[in-house]
């Protein structure tokens, strides 16, 4: 029983092996000289679709930090713009001195950013206020003369 069984499977065997060589013209497949250059193709297609695909990555990075940047800048610019606010509504209150520095070090606007104001009203007109915004990093700084 079992010397039948397996005769019938080297039997079906050399069938399959006679109708691959039919099929394809006699020659064996594995030992065919075309075989490997499907893989050749398929190999230069990934490596060219994976090298597209990290390009436009790398665009949509730098644009994204390029707008991250923008947003910070922004920021620093009207921390800047309120230090100056800030310092002219508390000279015209309290009267401060004639030159010095003014500042908000810690997180007095409530967003993280701060400023530093540097102001001169001795000497020589123009007298100036130099605000100097910083957000994340990034600084963005006015100067009022009059």
């Amino acid at each position: 029983m079992l010397n039948s069984k397996f005769s019938a499977i080297v039997n079906l065997s050399k069938q399959i092996l006679q109708w691959r060589e039919s099929a394809f013209g006699g020659q064996q497949i594995l030992n065919s000289k075309k075989s490997g250059f499907s893989l050749v193709i398929a190999m230069m297609l990934m490596t060219l679709t994976v090298s597209t695909v990290l390009g436009i990555v790398s665009l949509f990075l730098r644009e994204f930090k390029l707008n991250t940047d923008l947003k910070y800048s922004t920021q620093a610019f009207y921390a800047a713009e309120t230090g100056i606010e800030k310092y002219l509504w508390e000279f015209r209150r309290n009267g401060m001195g004639n030159k010095g520095i003014f500042s908000c070090a810690t997180d007095c606007l409530g967003n993280g950013a701060t400023y530093s104001l540097e102001y001169d009203f001795t000497g020589e007109v123009p007298f100036y206020i130099l605000s100097t915004g910083d957000f994340r990093g990034i600084k963005r700084a006015i100067r009022t003369n009059f």
